[in-house]
Formats: C-alpha cells, sequence, structure tokens
C-alpha cells in the first residue's frame, strides 16, 4: 500500500549578497529578508559573492529562486552580477521549455 504523506515541498532560495554579515543598511534589509523567507517555510542558502552564489548552483540542483545584489562587490557595470545570471541561463536546456526556447 502506497503510503500518504503531508509533508509540503520545501522552496530552496539562493541569497547572494556581499553584505549578508555586514553591520550596514543594506546588510540588516536583506537579514530581515532571509528571515522573513525562512519564517514562511522556505530553506535560504546564502552566498557572500558571485563566485560563492556560482558554487551553490554547481553543487546544488534543488534552488528554485535566486536574489542576487546587482552591485556585487560595488561592481559598477554588474559584471559580476551578469556573470552570474549567464551562467544560471547556461545550465536551461531547451527540453525545459516547452516551445523550445531556452531559459
Amino acid at each position: 500500500m502506497i503510503q500518504r504523506s503531508i509533508k509540503r515541498i520545501c522552496l530552496r532560495v539562493l541569497v547572494v549578497d556581499d553584505e549578508l554579515t555586514a553591520p550596514t543598511a543594506e546588510g540588516r534589509a536583506v537579514r530581515t529578508l532571509v528571515e522573513e523567507l525562512q519564517g514562511r517555510g522556505m530553506e535560504v542558502v546564502e552566498a557572500a559573492s558571485a563566485d560563492d552564489g556560482m558554487s551553490v548552483i554547481v553543487s546544488d540542483s534543488a534552488i528554485h529562486t535566486i536574489l542576487m545584489d546587482w552591485t556585487l562587490g560595488d561592481d559598477k557595470g554588474h559584471a559580476r552580477a551578469k556573470g552570474l545570471l549567464t551562467f544560471v541561463r547556461s545550465r536551461t536546456t531547451r527540453s525545459h521549455l516547452p516551445d523550445g526556447r531556452t531559459g
């Protein structure tokens, strides 16, 4: 007999922000966001840089959502954030989208 479970699927959120642990307004705001997400039953994985975020994405296929600071490390040209987004998009294959578009 098949056992039914009422366990809810937990969403995993990757938060990438270089000020996660900093005693700044941005640091407090991102920590408040993390606490709110956790309070809503989401599992939050934290990364303090684009490289850390990339490592998490490579090692954890259960990430559902990514929240990222657009100016990682005071990067005015957004190269680090764009690089991480490009990497994430490169992992999307045509087979994941019904009309053949890439993500």
